[in-house]
């Protein structure tokens, strides 16, 4: 499944129709057949209420109103706007629609409008679809106000009027939908954090835009099962059951400073329960806080750098000057390896000038939550449009693949983006993170490149916090649910 932004969905109708003949009433129409059956396949209702502008979305509803009364169901349609910004779509929709039927209320009063909701059984949302930006007028903010007050069922077609398509930003009276169908791809401002409680459930419908079309706009591909799945196949690498524990791949982490012990060795458990063959241990702090046994740990550095190419690097290594000073020797003895920095790896890095930047961070993989970006880069994000563009630019300027970690996280190299648009409370602990460095370490020490192993390591990682049981689960039990994920994405 990919997302693209509100403005390439825009330019999709355009291109649908130079380039493959497609007329924008036929995607419109498709639009209207598709919502009409899941509403009619999901909901029980006999009178619903259309509530449309003049746009394209306002055009979807006028088909789909044609659609239910030609299914039986008495049908209400509003109308709100200049009739005059009728596009020519929408202009036709409305002049078939009015043939059939004269319960169509233009620009209704509040009393009118007010009555047509509390007499209506399901209320649908065909207003501004990716058309919106910024805020409603206070025209269109008393109508919404009352479809969001009423407690009604709503069901939005593309995307629910006042949330940004692009951004995820979004009005302080933005449709709160039961449902959402949204329309040939996701509309990337639907996978913002804050998102999920206006779209409610989220449908994708085919309106025989061709798939292909995709690869001429910016776009990312959503992390989902199906995806990983793929990625795994296509990489070609398979692990036999009989395989002796070095042929199941050995990984370096390094970190775990006085205090910080715990956070190397997470980092080492979530990499043995992802099936490292053999991790080992450069363990920074006290040797008597060493609670993970099946680990080898070694304490010399260089001899520790001799006995893996894939390394983990950064979790709880500790930020003073005598850490700094020791993790700028370690990274210099790591040339040529598969690196992975994270946590205090990456705020020491933040320090360096940007020849020393580059130099330490090329083709390596770089796990930060946003107060470490904002570190690395001086930029914070405000929405998903920015989140996406930054981790890009980062990317490509640094040669890295960036996990850019908190709902909705982002894995890119700068060309290829992927998004996992799922949030779950139960990673929101700490641990979390060193966890995830160790899980993508283990896909990189079977042979996974590092875009791919951090795409099927972010997946694994949230998949074993959604199957664990309980509220507040312990970083470890977590783990323990690494095996069931690996088995629905490899069987």
């Amino acid at each position: 499944m990919f997302s693209i932004s509100g403005e390439s969905s825009k330019k999709i109708d355009t291109v649908c129709k130079e380039k493959f003949l497609i007329d924008p009433i036929i995607l419109m129409e498709n639009a209207a057949i598709a919502s009409c059956n899941l509403l009619i396949s999901n909901y029980k209702f006999e009178r619903p209420l259309l509530v449309c502008s003049t746009g394209n979305n306002g055009g979807d509803g006028f088909a789909l109103s044609r659609h239910l009364l030609n299914k039986n169901y008495d049908v209400h349609t509003v109308v709100l706007g200049d009739l005059k910004k009728l596009s020519p779509q929408s202009f036709r929709n409305l002049e078939i629609l009015k043939k059939l039927t004269d319960k169509i209320f233009f620009n209704p009063t509040e009393k009118t409008f007010s009555n047509l909701v509390n007499s209506s059984d399901i209320l649908v949302d065909a207003l501004f679809g990716t058309g919106f930006h910024g805020e409603f007028t206070p025209f269109f903010r008393k109508y919404v106000q009352k479809m969001n007050s009423s407690k009604k069922k709503i069901f939005s077609l593309d995307i629910p009027s006042g949330l940004d398509s692009s951004t995820g930003l979004f009005d302080k009276d933005t449709i709160k939908a039961s449902a959402t169908i949204t329309f040939g791809f996701v509309k990337t401002g639907m996978l913002w954090k804050d998102s999920k409680k206006f779209t409610g459930d989220l449908y994708v419908a085919d309106i025989s835009i061709p798939n292909s079309i995709v690869f001429d706009f910016d776009f990312q591909t959503v992390i989902e099962k199906d995806i990983v799945k793929g990625l795994a196949e296509h990489s070609h690498i398979k692990r036999e059951d009989y395989s002796h524990k070095r042929e199941k791949g050995n990984l370096l982490v390094i970190g775990g400073n006085k205090g910080m012990e715990g956070a190397i060795q997470i980092a080492a458990l979530g990499a043995m329960k992802t099936g490292v063959g053999i991790v080992y241990v450069n363990q920074l702090g006290s040797e008597k806080i060493r609670f993970l046994k099946e680990a080898v740990y070694i304490d010399k550095i260089e001899d520790a750098v001799l006995k893996s190419d894939n390394i983990v690097i950064g979790c709880g290594f500790g930020n003073d000057q005598n850490s700094q000073e020791k993790f700028l020797k370690i990274k210099e003895l790591l040339k040529n390896k598969k690196v992975i920095i994270d946590a205090d790896g990456l705020n020491i890095i933040s320090k360096l000038d940007e020849k020393m930047k580059k130099k330490f961070l090329k083709n390596s993989i770089v796990t930060p939550h946003p107060e470490e970006f904002f570190r690395l880069t001086g930029k914070r994000f405000i929405d998903i449009k920015e989140k996406i563009n930054f981790a890009k630019e980062f990317s490509k300027k640094y040669s890295v693949v960036t996990v850019l970690k908190s709902p909705p996280t982002i894995v890119t190299d700068g060309e290829n983006t992927f998004i996992l648009p799922n949030s779950n409370i139960k990673l929101a602990t700490a641990g979390s993170g060193d966890l995830l460095a160790g899980i993508i370490g283990a896909y990189i020490s079977f042979g996974y490149d590092i875009l791919t192993a951090s795409v099927i390591g972010v997946y694994t990682h949230f998949k074993a916090a959604e199957l664990t049981k309980g509220k507040n689960p312990l970083i470890s039990q977590i783990a323990e649910n690494i095996g069931e994920v690996q088995n629905e994405i490899f069987q």
